[in-house]
C-alpha cells in the first residue's frame, strides 16, 4: 500500500502514527509512505479513516483531500478560497 502525501510538511509522523495504529511497517521514500503488512490484509479504508484522524488532531483537516485508487492513497491540498467580506447592513 502506498500513500502519496504531496505537500504534507513532516510525513515521517505521519509514517509513525499510521504505523502505531495499523501495526505495519510504514517508512518515508521519496514523495511517498509505503505500508508494508505479512497478511497484506490492510485495507485502504482504514487507512483512509486514521489518516484523516491525524490531519484532525494537526489541525489540517479542511486543507486536504484523501483520493483512494486501489492500493494507492493521494493527500491532495485543496486551494483556500478567499471569503468575501460582506459589508455589514445598517438599518
Amino acid at each position: 500500500m502506498k500513500v502519496i502525501f504531496g505537500r504534507l510538511e513532516r510525513p515521517e509522523e505521519l509514517a509513525e502514527f499510521l504505523q502505531r495504529k495499523i501495526g505495519a511497517k510504514a517508512k518515508v521514500e521519496g514523495d511517498a509512505i509505503e505500508i508494508g503488512n505479512e497478511n497484506g490484509n490492510v485495507k485502504a479504508k482504514l487507512i483512509k479513516t486514521y489518516i484523516k484522524r491525524y490531519l484532525y488532531n494537526k489541525g489540517i483537516r479542511k486543507s486536504f483531500r484523501i483520493l483512494v485508487k486501489k492500493d494507492i492513497l493521494t493527500l491532495q491540498m485543496l486551494e483556500e478560497e478567499e471569503e468575501e467580506e460582506k459589508p455589514s447592513e445598517q438599518t
